[in-house]
């Protein structure tokens, strides 16, 4: 029902329910020059690594380039996956359901690119497509750590704070306030 509008309005103004086709049709030339690849389920770990490529918004692809930066904010991505992960593997089992309840959209949403990658020939392999996600996870993954492991909750925190201070005082200085980016030498 939430979808209608949206699926009715595509289908007014592309003639399809989606744009999925004339997004395929408009970007093949560019991404595969020589016709699209065929997916199997070979492809999908080799993809799914490739998530990390798109830990920063597109347009601000080129800081990856700084070595700290890339390693950082790659490094937040992988630690909400550890982190949910051991809440998974560590919780109480009243917790760990809670727990399973907020990560399901993240298997989930790994089951339909894994799909699409391999059924639609179609990767969809972006990390723009899981972070929102995260934040739900990686809050219920820390409070149900720090009920069981407060130091490791404590810690991972410190970390992802520390990280994700650097990272907004770069990304401010080189896209948003550039006169002070520029001063920082940044």
């Amino acid at each position: 029902m939430l979808l209608a509008p949206w699926l009715l309005a595509n289908r007014s103004r592309v003639g399809d329910w989606t744009a999925n086709t004339q997004a395929r049709t408009q970007q093949i030339p560019f991404l595969y020059p020589e016709g699209a690849p065929r997916f199997d389920f070979d492809d999908v770990p080799d993809r799914a690594i490739t998530l990390l490529d798109g830990v920063l918004p597109q347009e601000w692809d080129a800081q990856l380039g700084v070595w700290w930066i890339g390693l950082g904010a790659r490094a937040l991505v992988v630690l909400v996956l550890a982190a949910t992960l051991a809440a998974l593997l560590c919780a109480q089992p009243t917790t760990r359901r809670q727990v399973a309840f907020f990560a399901m959209p993240l298997a989930v949403g790994g089951a339909i690119t894994a799909w699409t990658l391999v059924f639609a020939d179609w990767d969809i392999f972006l990390l723009r497509y899981f972070q929102p996600i995260l934040p739900a996870s990686i809050v219920v993954a820390t409070a149900a750590l720090a009920a069981r492991h407060p130091a490791w909750a404590r810690s991972g925190t410190a970390v992802a704070a520390v990280l994700i201070a650097a990272l907004w005082v770069d990304m401010a200085g080189a896209f948003l306030f550039t006169d002070i980016g520029d001063r920082l030498g940044i």
